[in-house]
């Protein structure tokens, strides 16, 4: 099993957005990922348009909902 499961492909976020109500909302993309207990973070399979540098941090030029099914840790933000 991948530990990341890349996001769905061209067509099936077309199809998706065809068959979806209008609420005035878009959502590009879907992404899932299990991250090991202990490990590095991010790891290697994280995707470049996403990568950070602890010192450096990150912006994203979206908004973006996090949901952290198990475990525990820290989640740090400086939103404005």
């Amino acid at each position: 099993m991948h530990s990341y499961r890349k996001y769905f492909t061209d067509l099936q976020l077309q199809q998706l957005i065809e068959a979806a109500p209008t609420w005035g909302v878009d959502i590009r993309t879907v992404g899932h990922n299990v991250h090991p207990p202990q490990k590095p973070y991010p790891d290697t399979n994280h995707p470049n348009h996403y990568y950070f540098d602890w010192e450096k941090g990150r912006i994203l030029d979206e908004f973006q909902l996090v949901y952290i099914a198990h475990g525990k840790g820290v989640f740090e933000t400086d939103y404005q």
